[in-house]
């Protein structure tokens, strides 16, 4: 494969934060994989999750279900599409200070979000505030495992990319319990909480510097934002584009699936939500899979994201199906889950080999952002087919 163009001032960011030598495959490098992938678990854990909360908020505030979609929306939109923000930050602090900055903001939002007595105030609490924080925190995360990691960068960002599954895995069902004790005003308040963890598992993301520290300076943060060679290689507009239209499909499952079984398709709230578990489970066992086989010499990375794309696609349609028992749609996702998983599993690498892992920060920060606009303008589209089928 030719060998990727370096962007222009990547070399500057990457070059002060480049893990030595001796970390690199092992050492320190799995200490900062771990750290990641908890701080992942808990970014999308809540995020993807937000479908508990759905039906509760919904019966709370007695909005109209394209209303309350655009909670979640948002807050899925900034945690996507906050790449650049963060880049910027990275550009004058470490990564590890930009996780904490990133996990302080995310969890006064869901402080602020138990105060909620409108629809909109949870727009601003938990989509805007919240979902600011977590995309700062975000990205970072795969920026310094991809420098962490050489040989193994495939394995590491699939190892990586589990977080989401892991963390739906887990807080789907503890929302679910948390709300039926506390409400879901002491769930926001408890995951506040859980936020500040990050605060702990950022820390341990230490830099290695091999160059003199610079102050940060405006013309840093002007070339982070004006930084648009990405969006001048036409692949990367293609790819860009393919991102938008798949995340617009698929974040609909995450936040609408919980309601549209319980209240269309009449299970109980709790086999709904178990629903989100096993995608989840799913998920986080195609991720990997997905990287072993991606590390091959001779496998196609871009085989296994086109393949398992069509598969999950046809598997989301299979849900519009009535009259079946909950087995059915627990067997579609478990299905829809791990081919999603190892798409997922794949796109880091695939950014990586396009486009280089020097500039990964820069690729990989505008691809969030149409991961983002997808998960923004997906769920609120989709209530009103579920509202007439209800």
């Amino acid at each position: 494969m030719r060998k990727p163009h370096l962007m222009q001032d990547e070399a500057v960011t990457v070059g002060r934060w480049r893990a030595a030598d001796k970390d690199t495959d092992r050492g320190w490098a799995w200490v900062i994989l771990f750290a990641a992938v908890v701080n992942l678990s808990i970014i999308l854990g809540v995020s993807f999750s937000f479908g508990v909360y759905y039906v509760s908020l919904l019966e709370h505030f007695q909005g109209s279900m394209t209303q309350t979609a655009w909670i979640g929306s948002i807050n899925t939109l900034l945690v996507f599409s906050s790449g650049p923000i963060s880049k910027a930050l990275t550009g004058c602090l470490e990564y590890r200070t930009v996780v904490i900055i990133g996990s302080v903001i995310s969890a006064g939002g869901l402080f602020l979000s138990q105060f909620a007595t409108e629809v909109w105030h949870l727009v601003i609490s938990y989509g805007v505030i919240t979902g600011l924080g977590f995309g700062i925190s975000y990205t970072p995360g795969f920026a310094i495992v991809g420098l962490y990691f050489e040989r193994r960068r495939a394995f590491a960002l699939s190892i990586l990319q589990t977080g989401a599954g892991i963390g739906c895995f887990v807080y789907a069902p503890l929302a679910q319990q948390l709300i039926a004790y506390v409400g879901w005003q002491g769930a926001m308040l408890l995951t506040a909480g859980l936020s500040l963890q990050m605060c702990v598992t950022g820390a341990l993301m230490r830099p290695k510097l091999t160059l003199p520290e610079k102050p940060c300076e405006k013309s840093v943060l002007l070339s982070t934002f004006c930084n648009f060679d990405a969006l001048c290689n036409v692949r990367f507009l293609i790819v860009w584009l393919n991102n938008l239209l798949w995340n617009a499909g698929f974040i609909i499952v995450f936040i609408l699936l919980v309601d549209y079984l319980y209240s269309v398709q009449g299970f109980p709230e709790r086999e709904a939500v178990i629903n989100l578990s096993i995608i989840a489970a799913c998920n986080a066992i195609g991720r990997p899979i997905s990287g072993l086989i991606g590390s091959h010499k001779k496998c196609n990375r871009l085989h296994i994201y086109a393949t398992t794309a069509m598969i999950y696609g046809v598997v989301i349609m299979l849900y519009v199906i009535n009259d079946l028992s909950m087995y059915w749609y627990a067997s579609f996702s478990a299905l829809f889950g791990f081919f999603l998983g190892m798409q997922c599993g794949v796109l880091p690498a695939i950014t990586a080999d396009l486009f280089g892992a020097e500039t990964l920060m820069s690729t990989f920060g505008y691809l969030m952002i149409s991961n983002g606009l997808g998960n923004l303008i997906g769920p609120p589209l989709a209530g009103k087919p579920i509202k007439y089928l209800s």
